[in-house]
């Protein structure tokens, strides 16, 4: 079973250079994505406040008796529905963006380390890394049979044919690729399209 299991989380292993690439890939996105957020976040405030003043503008209509209370009454709850859909679109956007690079790292980190940590660990951590890769394990046949979590699902149909090109460039002595560092920058540029289209998965 545990060759099984080992087999089954190769499949999602990437090497640890395409977890540096990763990473520093999605540190220059989580930069963009702050100043994203932020212009995001000063507009819906802007909204958030016009439909406040708006609310008020209302109540001193009222107060001046310039409405009615069934016409102030329902643009009201208008207003009030407006405000509390905005309040949860802030906090909605915020919640999503840090969401998302937390399991995007998290994502990347564990296909690099968690192979040596099932084979060195014991058995609640192993357990806890099989159900981290996938849901509903089961025994078919003598074969398990498991439901891949859909954040690495991506990683198996992608990565294969970019960690092969990757392997037959075999660096130079000195650690470098030579003449070769044309293609490792197409792998890198691959990479770096299929990290940062994780984002809608995610």
């Amino acid at each position: 079973m545990e060759i099984q299991i080992k087999q089954e989380i190769e499949k999602y292993t990437i090497l640890p250079e395409f977890l540096h690439w990763a990473l520093d890939i999605l540190n220059k996105m989580s930069d963009r994505e702050i100043e994203d957020r932020s212009t995001i976040y000063e507009t819906q405030q802007k909204a958030l406040a016009q439909v406040q003043t708006e609310l008020d503008e209302l109540t001193k209509m009222r107060y001046r008796l310039l409405i009615d209370d069934e016409t102030f009454l329902k643009k009201k709850n208008e207003l009030q529905t407006k405000i509390s859909q905005l309040k949860q679109n802030l906090g909605e956007a915020e919640s999503k963006a840090d969401k998302w690079l937390e399991l995007t790292e998290r994502t990347f980190k564990f296909a690099a380390y968690a192979r040596k940590a099932f084979m060195t660990g014991g058995l609640e951590l192993k357990k806890k890394i099989l159900m981290t890769f996938g849901q509903n394990p089961i025994i078919r046949g003598e074969k398990l049979v498991i439901e891949s979590n859909e954040w690495f699902v991506p990683i198996i149909n992608s990565y294969p044919v970019l960690q092969e090109a990757f392997c037959r460039l075999e660096p130079t002595k000195k650690g470098d690729f030579g003449n070769k560092k044309e293609a490792l920058a197409s792998i890198c540029t691959q990479w770096r399209i299929f990290t940062t289209k994780l984002e809608p998965i995610l």
